[in-house]
C-alpha cells in the first residue's frame, strides 16, 4: 500500500526538514508539499532536496491567497489522481504522527474495506523556554487537547485515496466516495508543537492577520491587536510553562510527559520502516476489532445513538425548515417583482394621463384660436353694416 501526506509550509524553518524526515522514517511513501510563494528561500530549498530525492512535491502558491481548506482538498485530491496514493495523512508542519501500536502502514493496511476514514486524536505540546532543538525541550503535552470551545477533542482525519475528497479547513473533516470513519479505534496520535518560540509565534500572527481566510484572520483578530500594541510578547511568556508548573500539571493529571519524538530524534533513525507483514496486519485487525468491540458495549455509546438520532431528526427538520424558508422568500420576490411590475404600469398609466391631458389643453387651445379666425369675416361684416348705417342716419335732413 501507498501512503501519501499532504503538508502545508509557510514559514516554519525550524521544523520543516524534522517533519519530513519523521514522517519518512514512518513510513509515508511521498509527500505533497504546498508552501507559501513569498515564505522563506530556505525552506523551498529544504522541500527541494527532498523533491531531488523522488520522495515529495513541491506546489508553491501566493501567500494573499492562503485558503488552507482548498488547498488541503486540492493535495489530497492529487495523490489520488496523481500519485497513486491509498491512504493519505493530511498535516501541518508542527504535526507528528505517531503509531501507539504497530507501523502507520500496518495501522491502514487493517482498516476493513467497508471504512475508509481514521479518527486521528491530537494532543498539544505546551510551550517551554529555551532555544534549543523543540523535540528536546518540550517534552510535556496535555493528557486531552480539547478546541477552543471546550466541548469537544481536537482531532484529525486520515483517509483512504478518492479523487473526490473534501477536507476541511485545518484538515479536521473528510468527506467523499467510500470515507465512511471507523469509530472506536484510534492507533495513532498526532503530536502537536504550535507554539516553539516567541519569534514563530509572532511569524504565525504576522501570517494569520495578512490571510485571505477571514474565519481564520478573525479567529486571530485578538493576537493582531496585541502585535500591534507591543504586547504579544508579553501573552508568549505567560503562555511559557515551567519547570514547577509542568510537575504540577502532571501530578494533577493535566500533563503527561511524552518523551517519545525526543528520543525518535536521538536515536537518529532515518531509515523507513518496512511494509506491514500479514502476521502484523491480523494482530493490529484484531486489536482494531477488539476496540470496536469495547466501544459497542460501552453504556454510553447507546446515549450517544440516540443523540445522533435526535440530531439526525433535527437536522432533517432544519431542512425543511430552511426549504420552507426559501420557498417563502421565492415567493416573497416573486410578489416583490409583481409589485414592482404593478407600480411600474401604474406609473406609466399616470404618465400617459399626464400627456393626455397636455394633449387635450394643446387641442383646446388650437381649436379656441381656430374659432376665432373663423369669427373674423362676420365680425368683419358686423362693423362694415355697422359703419354704413351710421352714414345713412347722418346723411338724413
Amino acid at each position: 500500500m501507498k501512503l501519501v501526506m499532504t503538508l502545508l509550509v509557510s514559514d516554519e524553518y525550524d521544523v520543516v526538514e524534522a517533519n519530513l524526515d519523521y514522517h519518512l522514517a514512518q513510513g509515508v511513501d511521498f509527500v505533497i508539499v504546498t508552501a507559501d510563494r513569498g515564505g522563506p528561500a530556505s525552506i523551498a530549498a529544504t522541500v527541494q532536496r527532498y523533491v531531488e530525492r523522488g520522495v515529495c512535491h513541491l506546489i508553491e502558491d501566493d501567500p494573499s491567497g492562503y485558503l488552507q481548506g482548498e488547498w488541503i482538498t486540492r493535495m489530497a485530491r492529487i495523490a489520488a489522481t496523481d500519485f497513486g496514493a491509498d491512504w493519505v495523512i493530511n498535516s501541518d508542519v508542527d504535526e507528528f504522527y505517531w503509531p501507539e501500536i504497530g507501523t502507520l502502514k500496518g495501522i491502514f493496511s487493517a482498516v476493513p474495506d467497508e471504512f475508509g476514514q481514521l479518527v486521528l486524536p491530537v494532543n498539544h505540546f505546551v510551550p517551554r523556554a529555551g532555544g534549543e532543538f523543540f523535540a528536546d525541550r518540550m517534552t510535556v503535552r496535555e493528557t486531552l487537547s480539547l478546541k477552543t470551545s471546550a466541548r469537544a477533542r481536537v482531532t484529525k482525519v486520515a483517509h483512504r485515496a478518492t479523487a473526490d475528497v473534501e477536507v476541511s479547513r485545518g484538515g479536521h473533516r473528510a468527506t467523499g466516495t467510500g470515507l465512511t470513519p471507523l469509530l472506536g479505534w484510534e492507533p495513532i496520535i498526532g503530536f502537536h508543537f504550535p507554539l516553539r518560540s516567541y519569534s514563530q509565534f509572532e511569524s504565525k500572527v504576522t501570517r494569520d492577520g495578512r490571510t485571505a481566510d477571514l474565519k481564520i484572520r478573525a479567529l486571530r483578530s485578538d493576537l493582531s491587536e496585541l502585535h500591534s500594541v507591543g504586547r504579544l510578547l508579553d501573552l508568549y511568556e505567560e503562555r511559557v510553562v515551567d519547570d514547577a508548573e509542568a510537575r504540577s500539571g502532571v501530578e494533577e493529571g493535566r500533563l503527561v510527559t511524552d518523551e517519545r519524538l525526543k528520543r525518535f530524534f536521538e536515536s537518529g533513525e532515518r531509515v523507513p520502516s518496512a511494509e506491514p507483514t500479514a502476521n502484523e496486519v491480523d494482530m493490529l485487525r484484531m486489536e482494531m476489532e477488539r476496540a470496536v468491540e469495547e466501544r459497542e458495549r460501552h453504556p454510553l455509546t447507546s446515549e450517544n445513538r440516540h443523540l445522533e438520532d435526535l440530531l439526525e431528526l433535527a437536522e432533517g427538520r432544519l431542512e425543511k425548515s430552511r426549504a420552507s424558508l426559501a420557498r417563502a422568500q421565492r415567493r416573497r420576490e416573486q410578489a416583490e417583482a409583481t409589485r414592482a411590475r404593478l407600480r411600474a404600469k401604474r406609473d406609466a398609466a399616470r404618465e400617459e394621463r399626464k400627456a393626455a391631458r397636455r394633449e387635450s389643453k394643446a387641442l383646446r387651445a388650437e381649436l379656441a384660436k381656430a374659432r376665432r379666425w373663423r369669427r373674423l369675416p362676420s365680425l368683419a361684416r358686423e362693423v362694415v353694416t355697422r359703419r354704413g348705417a351710421d352714414r345713412v342716419t347722418r346723411s338724413r335732413p
